[in-house]
């Protein structure tokens, strides 16, 4: 049987590839890496995936090290050409066409280093094209991939905004309450979606307590996260009928001039 390996290589021109240098600092500039259970960061040369989850890292003195399906936390290796495509055809909204490249892109990267932000990307084209199921079981596989810390908390997260959309209530909000503070820190939409949920449970002025937590707690959390805080405050207190929703119109603009 043919093992077909997919690759991330260094070139130079488009026809030569980099034999690159021995030595250790050279070799770590290159971004090709894993780490081991041990954490244990073994650099490499050239990276490949197997079909049954194996890890090859060539090594900079020569041969290769295999690194089984258990006996690693994470691998890398630069930002993959087909990502970039993918984003911009997300972009341009050419909806299928991303679609097709990512589904390329998760079997050649998605255990090296690149998993969660394919998944990420898929996500957002099936929300935007109204196939949430498929987006939930894409979100699913993505969680069961090796991931870092951040982007699992994001794919959660967005797990949960899926779960929102299908109105899994329940274990949406078991979901957020399992979200420690540490990895609410590394996403602060948590208390958005928090508020998402409430509202949804048509508890809109839970929601927007929730929501002000963006606000007032977080003013660094990223003109995307406080814009959409605001846009649901002003959306919740119209929906009660509260006439403060004019205040934090104002307050956006002033914020968001």
């Amino acid at each position: 049987m043919t093992i077909i390996l997919k690759r991330c290589v260094i070139i130079l021109i488009s026809i030569t590839v980099i034999q690159l240098p021995v030595t250790a600092d050279e070799v770590i500039k290159t971004s090709f890496y894993v780490v081991n259970n041990s954490n244990k960061t073994i650099y490499g040369t050239e990276i490949a995936s197997l079909r049954d989850g194996t890890i090859v890292l060539s090594l900079p003195s020569g041969g290769a090290q295999r690194f089984k399906t258990g006996t690693y936390k994470f691998a890398y290796c630069p930002k993959p050409d087909k990502i970039v495509a993918a984003e911009k055809l997300i972009q341009e909204k050419k909806n299928d066409a991303a679609l097709e490249l990512l589904a390329e892109a998760l079997s050649e990267y998605g255990l090296i280093g690149w998993g969660g932000r394919i998944v990420f990307l898929q996500n957002i084209v099936l929300l935007r094209t109204g196939r949430t199921k498929e987006a939930e079981k894409s979100i699913r596989y993505g969680l069961t991939l090796p991931l870092r810390k951040k982007a699992r908390s994001k794919l959660q997260l967005s797990l949960v905004d899926v779960l929102i959309k299908s109105q899994k209530l329940e274990e949406a909000e078991a979901l957020i309450a399992k979200l420690s503070i540490s990895e609410a820190a590394i996403e602060p939409n948590v208390y958005n979606r928090r508020g998402d949920l409430l509202s949804a449970k048509g508890k809109n002025k839970e929601a927007v307590l929730q929501y002000l937590k963006t606000i007032l707690l977080l003013p660094d959390a990223g003109a995307k996260v406080r814009k959409a805080a605001y846009d649901r405050i002003i959306r919740s207190l119209k929906d009660l009928g509260d006439e403060r929703y004019k205040q934090f119109i104002e307050r956006r603009k002033v914020e968001f001039p």
